[in-house]
């Protein structure tokens, strides 16, 4: 458990101008023989409680020889339509090869967006 906890990095996010803070965790964990890529982010719900909105999970081999796991990472957020929630910066690798992709809340889900 402590090699788990020790790989996560949880920061927070803003989401909606100036209003909205989100929590993004994400975390690779390897052990023999396979690896977990996780990408988690929760935002505030309407009772105060922290709400699951998105989340990834891949899981892989071991290293990129066997097959090592999609991760992802956030790496910023602008409200690029202005519509008061920010849209998110999503670097997604696998092995050799790396896309950045925007995600947007529609209907209160997280979709690709573009």
């Amino acid at each position: 458990m402590a090699e788990i906890l020790s790989e996560v990095r949880v920061r927070s996010a803003q989401l909606a101008n100036g209003e909205g803070r989100a929590l993004v965790i994400e975390s690779v964990v390897h052990w023999e023989g396979a690896s977990l890529a996780v990408l988690l982010v929760a935002e505030p719900g309407d009772g105060g409680e922290w709400v699951l909105t998105w989340d990834t999970f891949n899981l892989g081999g071991a290293n990129d020889s066997d097959g090592a796991p999609e991760t992802s990472e956030v790496l910023a957020s602008a409200d690029l339509d202005d519509d008061g929630v920010d849209e998110l910066f999503v670097n997604t690798s696998a092995y050799e090869t790396s896309h950045i992709s925007v995600v947007k809340r529609t209907a209160g889900a997280w979709e690709p967006w573009g």
